[in-house]
Parts: C-alpha cells; structure tokens; sequence
C-alpha cells in the first residue's frame, strides 16, 4: 500500500485571533472578487454560507489569500499541486489520515485545537476536537511541532475543520500517511 502527504503552510498576519477553516467540506465557496471585468477573479474562499449556518469565520483554506482583506496567506509545500487541487481531489478520492504533524513559529498555538465535523446537510453533523496540548510528547525537545498520531481524521468532501489561529502567527500543517480509502 503506497501512502502520500501533503503540506501547506498559514501565515496570518491578523492583530486578532482568527477562526479559519482548514476543510470547507461541501459548503459553497466559490466567490468572485475584483471591481470591474478585467480584474475580475474567481476565489474559493467566500464565507458566507459557512457564516449563515452560524460559524462566525475569518478566512477559508485557498490558494493565495484565504479572506478579503489579505490578512490570512496559505501556501502548499508544493508549488506543483496547489491547495486547490488538493482540495478538489479529496472530494472525489477520501483518505485516511494517519498522522498529522503541525509546526508553529509559537508555542501559543498549541493551546488551540481542530475543530472537525461530517457537514452532511441530510443527516447532521458531529462535532469532534483535537487538543492539540494532548499531544506534546514528553521526550520531545522542541517545543514548536506536535504530532498527533492516528487522529481518526478522514479527509472527503464531508469533512469539515475549523482552527482558530492566534494573531500573527505561522503554522505548518503536514498530513501524513494519507491511505486512500
């Protein structure tokens, strides 16, 4: 069984906490941006619906700029395969995640936790979190990268996850030993 990973990295430069969503599951968010035709642009990080189903979010996982304002950046690892990409392949090809290996410029953002849930609008969602302070290993030195063997973390298009991110900070997420389901 041949496994794959896939990396990116959010810089926020934010004064504030910002609530991002890292897995948008099937929720719309396809937007357009720019003022006339010529620098109209289509994005995949409009808010709106994830905002009128009553998560007040900052930013949405995108290539580039994941809000309005650019204060939220997500860049893959690999320039090859965009985020998008990823994204749009995961909908169509589930996998199993089974490790993911999170990297911090600050040891504050380990206070936070995943937030994730099946965002099926005909049979309801569950709500589940990774504390991401469960998962510091005694015998590790550093104190900026977690990892969080075995998370039970499938990634469809039914996945939704959430990360609320401390201001001006940068994390390196690494889904490791993807297994296709």
């Amino acid at each position: 069984m041949q496994l794959g990973n896939f990396s990116f990295q959010i810089k926020s430069t934010a004064a504030a906490a910002t609530l991002i969503v890292l897995l948008p599951g099937s929720f719309p968010v396809i937007g357009i941006s720019g003022a006339d035709w010529a620098s109209k642009k289509i994005h995949y990080h409009n808010a709106a619906a994830i905002t009128t189903a009553g998560y007040n979010v900052d930013a949405v996982i995108d290539d580039g700029t994941g809000d309005d304002a650019g204060d939220v950046v997500f860049t893959p690892a690999d320039s090859e395969f965009g985020i998008q990409h990823f994204l749009q392949h995961i909908k169509n090809n589930p996998y199993k995640v089974h490790e993911i290996m999170i990297q911090a410029d600050n040891p504050d953002v380990f206070n936070e936790k995943l937030v994730i849930q099946r965002d099926n609008p005909t049979m309801g969602t569950s709500k589940r979190f990774i504390r991401f302070t469960e998962h510091f290993s005694p015998k590790q030195y550093q104190d900026n990268k977690i990892v969080i063997a075995e998370p039970n973390l499938y990634l469809s298009d039914e996945t939704f996850m959430m990360l609320t991110m401390p201001a001006a900070r940068t994390i390196t997420f690494h889904y490791n030993r993807l297994e296709k389901l």
